[in-house]
């Protein structure tokens, strides 16, 4: 069992013992969003109860249940903020008017603590789990942030693979300074960013690059073999999915990451790839760690959806890698050459080499991992080199929302996010001027639902 401990009472909770062995049975999507409306409109009206939001702002019962949860949502955080000001003065903190309010909070209760103010912790509404409402406001925003929905394809559909990816926030203000660094190679970008420096010569340019790359002459995937799935904008709500090799990575940024190993789904056990040492993919994985985070921020765990390829027979069957895909590579026909010259004997003996996808340069996507259906191993971070069978799933990160989300942290906050899309074209619009620029644009705003990394 466990024992649950609170400010006021503490109890018992007996719970079931649960072999790792069970599969964990998932709620569907709709029960999930179901669920978060349940959870975000229960918090909603305690709060509004709680602070007397109706008298203050002179609605009725019957507008606040026609006001949308954005406009709650503001009322609300109107509100706070205006609790939050008077509380900050009185105990004497003052921030810099970008400090996002979270922080602010967090730094408070921070103070409550080292006195021992119950009563502050009160005013700053923390229950007993160390939690404040505030919390709880960016949770309920967590679960409604502004996403496309998502739509399945002949050949992508969602998976039911979750997988946790690790999260650091960039805090190394001594080597990325106020612009940052590339997350590329010097040696990869010489011939991308010309005009990033002013001298001539290739060599003058390499030698400037180093400079302003992380790691130097190699990208960050080839030094630690880690590969950047996305990057959370500081001070904004900026998503940036598989950044590429020209990405500059700022103080501030949140990044998600994993490094390549092998998953066995019967063994449940994590592997490293094949002709490589756990403690040597440990150390590197450590190294790279503390590069990011100079030693100055935790490592944090954050579960992510995937989307799979695979075919459907017409019995509705799932077949893996469609026909016109298999006995390929990700790579470009160097990796389909170098592999079919090295193991074409081992793997059967080929006829002909293997297809080259160039998944990269030719469809600006890679995959974050590999379901191999004989073996039931998940390939994480696989390298270009991969080979594509019939029967095994490539997976793709879920992108939530492809264009940047109205959620600015840094500059203000708001309790929900919205982005424009415009109808006809199925795209994002970057900017509330995009609807302002004419009714014939087609832009429109789409409703927020659950599931967002906002």
């Amino acid at each position: 069992g466990v024992w649950i401990s609170g400010a006021r009472t503490g109890r018992f909770s007996a719970t079931r013992w649960k072999s790792s062995e069970e599969p964990r049975k998932r709620k569907s999507a709709c029960r999930r969003k179901a669920d978060a409306e349940i959870k975000s409109k229960r918090f909603f009206n305690d709060l509004k109860d709680d602070l007397s939001l109706l008298d203050r702002l002179g609605w009725s019962e019957k507008r606040w249940k026609e006001e949308s949860k954005l406009e709650k949502g503001r009322a609300i955080l109107g509100e706070l903020r205006r609790e939050l000001g008077t509380t900050l003065e009185h105990i004497g903190l003052s921030f810099h008017e970008h400090t996002p309010l979270l922080k602010r909070v967090e730094r408070a209760m921070e103070v409550a603590r080292e006195r021992g103010d119950a009563m502050l912790l009160q005013q700053l509404r923390v229950d007993g789990e160390g939690r404040s409402d505030w919390h709880a406001l960016f949770e309920v925003q967590r679960h409604f942030g502004a996403l496309p929905p998502f739509r399945a394809t002949k050949y992508l559909e969602p998976s039911n693979v979750r997988h946790a990816l690790r999260g650091l926030e960039v805090s190394n203000r001594k080597l990325f300074g106020p612009q940052g660094l590339f997350i590329g190679g010097a040696r990869t970008l010489v011939d991308v960013l010309n005009g990033c420096c002013s001298v001539a010569s290739r060599e003058q340019r390499l030698e400037c690059l180093r400079k302003e790359c992380i790691v130097g002459d190699v990208s960050l995937e080839e030094a630690f073999e880690v590969q950047l799935q996305l990057v959370i904008r500081a001070g904004s709500s900026e998503f940036v999915w598989q950044p590429p090799a020209d990405f500059r990575l700022r103080t501030g940024d949140r990044v998600f990451y994993e490094q390549a190993h092998v998953w066995n789904e019967e063994r449940r056990s994590r592997n490293p790839p094949p002709g490589r040492e756990a403690e040597e993919m440990a150390r590197r994985l450590s190294e790279f760690e503390l590069l990011i985070s100079g030693g100055n921020s935790q490592v944090f765990k954050e579960d992510f959806e995937f989307v799979e390829m695979t075919a459907r027979s017409d019995g509705g069957a799932a077949l893996g890698v469609p026909a016109f895909l298999e006995h390929s590579v990700s790579g470009n026909i160097e990796h389909a050459k170098a592999l079919f010259d090295s193991e074409a004997q081992e793997l059967g003996g080929w006829s002909h080499r293997p297809k080259a996808l160039n998944l990269g340069p030719l469809f600006k996507t890679r995959l974050a991992g590999y379901r191999r259906h004989r073996t039931r191993e998940i390939v994480w971070g696989p390298r270009e080199s991969l080979y594509w069978e019939r029967g095994d799933r490539p997976l793709c990160l879920l992108q939530m929302a492809q264009e940047p989300v109205r959620v600015m942290f840094g500059e203000h906050e708001e309790p929900l996010g919205f982005h424009l899309q415009d109808s006809r074209a199925g795209g994002c619009a970057s900017s509330a001027g995009s609807a302002a620029s004419g009714v014939g644009g087609g832009a429109e705003v789409i409703e927020v639902v659950e599931g967002s990394l906002a």
